[in-house]
């Protein structure tokens, strides 16, 4: 018996707030979805990781991003307690300057945008960006005729940030909303929903 098409969309694009519930989505998404699981962050992570540069002091000795990062199992997200620790601060920025000021005033504005599109390219499966921060990859995402998500924690306290990626998205790339106002049960419910929800219709 002939399947019918698939109704996942081939690329979904989450954006919103830190600590808005995105990871979580994400999480959702590739665990009940089957989608793979990837961030335009990705090459600038792997170049910092290369790169090892200092992060802070510790016991008067200097610290490495490879020290950090090795206690944290390799693990980014264990990274962003930027608003206790120091060195996550600084890791952060490191981020921002290498993708933002340098990656994109070097090799173009669409530089990370398209990378991310070709990593998504090569997967046989749908793909999740956990990380649209800027236009240029929520354009990007539509023109692949994929769906780009806002994730909104109501309370959450605002980014004081400055930075360009913590600026947010023209509205009008925005085909969804997920309000995560309740459990993460709630909001993977409400994940669920969205994957086989037409483009158009209320998120």
């Amino acid at each position: 018996m002939a399947q019918g098409p698939d109704p996942r969309p081939r690329l979904i694009g989450l954006h919103g707030r830190k600590q808005s519930g995105k990871d979580t989505c994400g999480d959702r998404l590739v665990a009940a979805h089957g989608y793979a699981r990837v961030a335009f962050a990705d090459p600038l992570r792997l170049f910092l990781a290369e790169l090892d540069p200092l992060v802070g002091v510790r016991d008067g000795r200097p610290l490495r991003l490879g020290t950090v990062l090795a206690e944290a199992g390799g693990d980014w997200g264990l990274l962003k307690d930027e608003a206790r620790d120091p060195v996550h601060r600084e890791i952060r920025t490191l981020l921002q300057k290498v993708g933002n000021e340098a990656g994109k005033a070097v090799f173009g504005e669409t530089v990370w945008a398209d990378r991310g599109l070709e990593t998504a390219r090569r997967l046989a499966g749908p793909v999740v960006f956990t990380d649209v921060r800027f236009d240029v990859e929520a354009a990007a995402i539509t023109a692949e005729g994929g769906r780009v998500v806002h994730v909104v924690r109501p309370g959450a306290a605002a980014d004081e940030d400055p930075h360009p990626s913590e600026a947010g998205i023209d509205p009008r790339w925005i085909t969804a909303t997920l309000v995560n106002d309740g459990t993460v049960e709630q909001l993977w419910a409400k994940v669920d929903a969205l994957v086989l929800s037409r483009p158009d219709a209320p998120g």
